[in-house]
């Protein structure tokens, strides 16, 4: 889900990449065309801010995407530098980022997208659902199922888990096998008590998905609260073996041990 990964282009190679491009423009001669120079320079070091983003260099990240701006402003460049201040926590500048990004392409669904969780873990929750909407109005975003997901997950942090299970099922009508969805509504699912399409929902979850110490402690659950002790155990014995250190698993031992 992660506007970093969306938007990588070609990483490995890019400092060969970068040279050869350098090169090129230096050997143009009296023939050079400044605005393509620009274009080629301002992608060059795009490639090279994406390359930073993605191994964690926040700080070459932000330099390189900072630069790209001011060579040729671009939304990719403002979207990509908007992600590395939220990974710094400097949200003011981040917000200015995101929104540079859509003034310069409102129909960017991903800066949609991505604006919209960062507002949402900053407890805008409206303005978030607003930019999770805006994302999946635009025709052939490929994003849609993330999009969808992320808006329910906001509004179950925030307090509101029953606006949760439409976004849940626009999402898996988008994209029926998408796993964040599927366990989301497991969850709902048990907590709505409708133990059976919990369990439904967890069965297709881990069809198509690795099982995780949540996904495994809340199969715990749902056969418990089916009366089936041979699920239970079987859940049990899967997320001790797997995940020995996780929370879950301690709760696992924890309620073995009780009388």
């Amino acid at each position: 889900m992660d506007t970093a990964h969306s938007m990588r282009r070609a990483l490995r190679p890019v400092a060969i990449i970068a040279a050869a491009a350098l090169a090129a423009a230096c050997a143009g001669g009296s023939q050079r065309d400044p605005e393509a120079d620009a274009a080629k320079l301002a992608d060059i070091n795009l490639k090279l801010g994406l390359g930073y983003l993605e191994e964690g260099d926040m700080n070459r990240a932000v330099d390189r995407l900072r630069r790209s701006i001011n060579v040729q402003p671009t939304s990719d460049a403002h979207l990509a530098l908007a992600v590395a201040y939220d990974r710094l926590g400097q949200d003011d500048a981040a917000d200015i980022q995101f929104r540079e990004a859509l003034r310069l392409q409102p129909d960017l669904a991903a800066a949609h997208t991505n604006y919209g969780s960062f507002l949402c873990k900053g407890g805008r929750v409206e303005e978030a659902e607003q930019q999770f909407r805006q994302a999946v109005s635009i025709p052939g975003y490929p994003g849609a199922d993330v999009a969808y997901t992320n808006a329910a997950l906001c509004v179950m942090r925030h307090g509101a888990p029953e606006r949760a299970d439409g976004y849940f099922s626009k999402a898996l009508e988008v994209n029926p096998q998408f796993s964040p969805a599927l366990l989301g509504m497991a969850e709902r699912a048990f907590d709505g008590k409708d133990f059976a399409a919990a369990r439904g929902y967890l069965e297709r979850y881990l069809n198509v998905a690795p099982p995780s110490p949540s996904s495994l402690w809340l199969g715990v659950r749902i056969e418990d609260a089916l009366g089936n002790r041979r699920g239970v155990a079987t859940y049990a014995e899967q997320l001790t073996q797997r995940f020995p250190s996780s929370p879950e698993a301690r709760q696992v031992q924890s309620r073995a041990r009780r009388p």
